[in-house]
């Protein structure tokens, strides 16, 4: 438990952290419970009201004694217990994360052996193995990017190679056309027609590019159109990520990299726990890169735009193996996009 005598005000994280506590006017502190999940509405409310984001309230320099009336308690957030909140919150967010992906990987290693006796299963065993498999894969996704989040509070996290990027992107397409086929997208990859070699880290980069094409495949229906285009602009790459899914409200536009601003499908229904483009911004800004989105609400267009630093390198003979999408590598696409498909796909011959 959190305990801050001062008070605070969680609002997002208290919604995905059980144990985490809110603290009322008079000091007293209240578990995770029903009192406390009560609150949350009026929070996001009182949040709104004052212009405020909906999410955590953290390291803000402008805020100081700052309270807002809620129900029949006083909400304090405070510079002080905030700024306690972000210094704690990269060892906190990977200690949640182990938490998840020590169980996560005992649950993977038991679906693997039952994944093997699939064959002599009835009908109903391999719907509910999908079921199983695709859950695991959600909580993968979300506690992946919590770790991510967490990692790139350390200098020296990244862990870069020589690698073909165009032959990723490359990858990446086939894989992705392969599995949201059925969505009746038009899914668009404009690539160079030659090798370029870049000095990166080339997980990390497939976790961005996934994140950002699941993101815009979940907002489109059929018929739209996803693109993804990369191109050597002087020192830069410049990837380009469109959709024509409707469009980012301008409202919102602002806090799209917000950490804990919860996005939502085209029906309006939450989707995620708003992780997922913050830690994306956070990724590619320690590999030096940059990215901005960009929308057109009333044309129902959005694009994310990554600029990555290049410069030619004189010897790709020290470079990373280039292998096809396996039973092993189909993990960070499953994990990335497992909030948009269904559960067939968390079945062989995609997942064994």
């Amino acid at each position: 438990m959190y305990d801050f005598s001062e008070g605070f005000a969680f609002s997002g994280l208290l919604e995905h952290i059980a144990g985490a506590a809110i603290a009322v006017e008079d000091g007293r502190v209240f578990d995770y419970n029903e009192a406390a999940k009560a609150l949350i509405p009026e929070l996001h409310e009182g949040l709104r009201a004052k212009g405020g984001a909906s999410g955590v309230v953290i390291g803000e320099a402008e805020f100081s004694s700052v309270c807002f009336k809620l129900s029949s308690a006083e909400i304090y957030i405070f510079a002080e217990t905030a700024g306690l909140l972000q210094d704690n919150l990269p060892a906190m967010l990977e200690n949640i994360s182990l938490a998840l992906i020590d169980p996560l990987n005992t649950a993977f290693a038991a679906a693997d052996l039952l994944g093997a006796r699939l064959e002599e299963a009835d009908d109903a065993t391999k719907k509910y193995y999908r079921i199983l498999r695709h859950a695991q894969y959600r909580i993968l996704h979300t506690a992946d990017i919590l770790r991510e989040m967490s990692a790139m509070q350390d200098p020296i996290a990244t862990s870069s190679v020589m690698f073909d990027i165009c032959q990723l992107c490359a990858d990446l397409a086939t894989t992705v056309n392969t599995l949201v086929r059925d969505r009746g997208l038009k899914l668009v990859f404009e690539l160079p027609p030659f090798e370029l070699f870049i000095y990166s880290d080339k997980a990390r980069l497939e976790k961005v590019f996934l994140e950002l094409l699941a993101n815009s495949i979940a907002h489109c229906k059929e018929g739209n159109t996803v693109s993804f285009s990369l191109s050597v602009k002087n020192h830069s790459i410049l990837i380009i990520i469109e959709d024509d899914g409707g469009g980012i409200d301008p409202e919102i536009l602002p806090n799209v990299f917000n950490a804990y601003s919860v996005p939502t499908d085209p029906a309006g229904e939450p989707r995620g726990a708003g992780f997922g483009l913050a830690a994306t911004r956070m990724i590619l800004n320690r590999l030096g890169g940059q990215i901005v989105i960009d929308s057109d609400k009333k044309e129902g267009r959005s694009r994310a735009i990554i600029a990555l630093p290049y410069i030619k390198p004189e010897n790709t003979n020290f470079r990373a193996s280039e292998s096809e999408y396996g039973a092993k590598s189909m993990r960070p696409v499953l994990s990335a996009f497992s909030g948009i498909l269904s559960d067939k796909y968390f079945g062989p011959p995609y997942v064994h």
